[in-house]
């Protein structure tokens, strides 16, 4: 269980599209996708006691 702080880049022009934060963290599942002629995208499951992404907050009630 960790304190994180994640920006994820756009693959095209490396300018940052999302900025999450936080606390109690666990990663629970992380695949990569690539198909032929098409994009590259993955599919990510956070487990978070709180996660910040810009001005919303979530807070789990468990601890």
């Amino acid at each position: 269980m960790k304190d994180r702080f994640r920006v994820f880049p756009v693959a095209v022009d490396g300018k940052d599209m999302k900025e999450l934060k936080g606390t109690g963290c666990y990663c629970v599942k992380y695949k990569e996708y690539w198909a032929d002629g098409e994009e590259h995208y993955e599919d990510i499951e956070i487990v978070c006691q709180k996660l910040e992404n810009g001005p919303v907050t979530f807070e789990n009630s468990w601890k």
